[in-house]
Order: C-alpha cells, then sequence, then structure tokens
C-alpha cells in the first residue's frame, strides 16, 4: 500500500555561484579568483592511541588540536579572518582552514570510573566539541584549533584518572580568499593533528595532515555553475520497496569560466560534497536529514553514469571529480552546457512521511 508524502523542496545548498580550484600537478595546487571557499581536498584521517605523561590538565594541551607546531597547540594570533573564515593565513588574501571530524576517549576523575568520549568539529562549520561528561567545548582562549578535555580555565594536576587516552581525526582542506589574492607561488608550512600532554613530546600524539610538500600557484582562472539552488519534488507517492524511484526532476547545468590574463589549458570538473551526508556509506546517494531516503544525480554527455536509484554510477558526492570540460590558454573563456537530472529514492520500510530535506555542496576544480 502506498502512502501520500509531501516533499516540499530538496535544498541543494550551492557554496558559492563563484567557486573553483584546480590541480596543475602532484605537488602543485592552482588556486583562482574567488571569495569564501575556492578550494577543498587532501583528505586525512587518523586515530592513536597513547599514554598521557601525567595526569594534568592544561588548556594550551589540547586533546584533539591541528597545529603548525608539534608539540603544543598554537596561538590565535596565527588565524585572522579571510573570506568570513578565521584560516591560517599563507599569502595575502589567502589561507588554509581544516574541515575535520575529531573524537577522543580519555579518563577523568570522579566519573565512576568510566571514559569520557568528545566528538565534534575544528575548523568549518565550527571548533566545538560535545562529551559524555556533558560538556560544549570550544578552543582554549589564547589559542587556535586547540580544544582541551574540559571548560577548566586552568591548569589542574590529577585531572585524569588512567593515562591511557585515544584520539581521532578525519576530514580534508579548504582554500579561503577574500578576493584581493593575486597571482603567485606560495609554499605552506606543514600541519599537524595533535593530543598534547603537559608531560612533553614523549606522551604526545602527533601526525602531519598537510604536506610538506605542497605549492599553492594563485591564478586568475574563475568559474561559475549556473543550476537552479533549490529544487523542488512537489508531492509524491510513497513507495516502501528499497530503491524505488519517488521523483524526477531535469535542471540545466552549465558551467561558466573566465580568464583575463596568465592563462592556462586544463580540463574543469566539479565536485559534490554531501552536507546532509551520505546513504549508508555510499557516495552515490546523498542521505535525507531526515533517514530513511536519499537523492541520485545524472549529469548528461557521459559525465556520470546512470543516476538511477538502484544503480551506483551518478554523480558521487564524495568530493571525487568528474570532468566535464576543458579551456585552453588560448581561451578567454568557457561557456559548457549540460543537463543534471535529480532521483529522490526510497529507502524503504523507514522511508519517512511528510516535509524532507538534503544538501550538498559543489565545486568547479580543475587540472
Amino acid at each position: 500500500m502506498n502512502n501520500f508524502l509531501r516533499y516540499p523542496f530538496l535544498k541543494l545548498a550551492l557554496l558559492s555561484l563563484l567557486i573553483q580550484s584546480a590541480f596543475s600537478y602532484a605537488d602543485t595546487i592552482t588556486v583562482g579568483k574567488g571569495i569564501g571557499i575556492v578550494w577543498s581536498g587532501l583528505p586525512y584521517s587518523y586515530t592513536e592511541t597513547h599514554d598521557l605523561d601525567w595526569l594534568w590538565m592544561d588548556p594550551k594541551y589540547g586533546m584533539v588540536a591541528i597545529s603548525d607546531i608539534v608539540s603544543r597547540c598554537m596561538s590565535s594570533s596565527q588565524l585572522t579572518n579571510i573570506g568570513g573564515y578565521q584560516a591560517y593565513k599563507i599569502a595575502h588574501g589567502i589561507g588554509i582552514i581544516p574541515i575535520a571530524s575529531v573524537s577522543a576517549t580519555y579518563w577523568r576523575k570522579n566519573d565512576n570510573d568510566k571514559p569520557t568520549t568528545m566528538s565534534g568539529h575544528i575548523g568549518i562549520p565550527e571548533t566545538q566539541v560535545t562529551t559524555s561528561a556533558g560538556e560544549t567545548i570550544g578552543s582554549s582562549a589564547g589559542y587556535a584549533w586547540c580544544v582541551p578535555p574540559s571548560n577548566k580555565d586552568s591548569s589542574m594536576s590529577g585531572f585524569f584518572a588512567k593515562t591511557e587516552r585515544t584520539a581521532s581525526i578525519n576530514g580534508y582542506w579548504a582554500i579561503v580568499a577574500d578576493g584581493t589574492q593575486t597571482s603567485d607561488d606560495i609554499n605552506v608550512k606543514p600541519m599537524y593533528f595533535g593530543s598534547y600532554t603537559v608531560g612533553g613530546m614523549s606522551g604526545d600524539i602527533h601526525q602531519q595532515i598537510f604536506p610538506s610538500d605542497i605549492v599553492f600557484r594563485v591564478n586568475n582562472l574563475h568559474c561559475n555553475v549556473d543550476t537552479p539552488a533549490l529544487i523542488d519534488f512537489g508531492s509524491v507517492s510513497g513507495n516502501l520497496r528499497t530503491g524505488a524511484q519517488l521523483a524526477e526532476v531535469k535542471k540545466h547545468f552549465n558551467v561558466q569560466c573566465f580568464q583575463d590574463s596568465d592563462r592556462i589549458s586544463t580540463n574543469l570538473n566539479v565536485q559534490f560534497r554531501a552536507s546532509s551526508g551520505l546513504y549508508q556509506g555510499n557516495k552515490s546517494r546523498l542521505a535525507l536529514q531526515e533517514g530513511g531516503g536519499y537523492i541520485t544525480g545524472e549529469i548528461g554527455n557521459g559525465v556520470t553514469g546512470s543516476g538511477q536509484c538502484t544503480a551506483d554510477s551518478g554523480v558521487s558526492f564524495d568530493n571525487t571529480q568528474l570532468k566535464i570540460g576543458q579551456i585552453a590558454d588560448s581561451d578567454t573563456s568557457r561557456v559548457i552546457q549540460n543537463e543534471i537530472t535529480w532521483r529522490l529514492c526510497s529507502g524503504g520500510k523507514d522511508l519517512p512521511f511528510g516535509d524532507v530535506h538534503a544538501a550538498t555542496e559543489v565545486l568547479v576544480t580543475f587540472n
């Protein structure tokens, strides 16, 4: 038996209509014009269990942190507002910022000897975690991207009940700009994920998560996406059969790119990132925020494979580059016209009733 469902819209939250980035070769990343996030990539994932040197807590030694210093958190003065983000400045008008999920497990005294867990984010969307002890913790005062194990504002001896702790990070980097960047080649210091200890290096967890050999090339190539940012599937009939297509919407998906000097030849790509998550970990299925269903995408002209609800070959929502065309160094502009098909799909018996939402971000990239 089918039930009547109302899906008023699928919100496709395009980060901006002027977003672009590029890879030119293995150790150089070319960044074009734009404001806000102009590139994302260089994924990292790391987990380590290690003993603390001491049972003390000090806010400047983060339980989870990202720093340009291998042994402790860096000062908040290392960050500056660039394009609306608190970023690590690497050149005039341009900076880097992590988009990282972090977690940790550790033992505090007076917690019935049960481990405390924390989980949250560093960088985008914000540096903040919540803990099983009921605390919401931001970065330590005076320090950047540095989350202590507690909101206590001073060091405490005997804070931990046991020395063992586990810290994890998973994410990638973003380049942000304020629009004033100029052509240049930029070398960037390595960055580290850390879980630090008052006792020093022998008790630290530290792992390099930003490579030492990356050069950013600032270029004037810039692109924009012309496609509706709000998709309305309307009212559809529910179907509790897993993988059933509930609705289909076709929209134009055009990309326009411009370069007025320092012109380059490059492939043009698009990357999608699932703001509302991947459905059951499948990179081709954008999860509904309410669960129980998903969205697929299919870009025409062979850019992707089938975006049918039962296929796994449509748009990848995991930042995979999808080539849509090319621009030559003889071109001052390039327009690529295409079509994208969005499909609303049933997840089976858990399909929700009522309004549902999903969101993705899109970048134009080049390599």
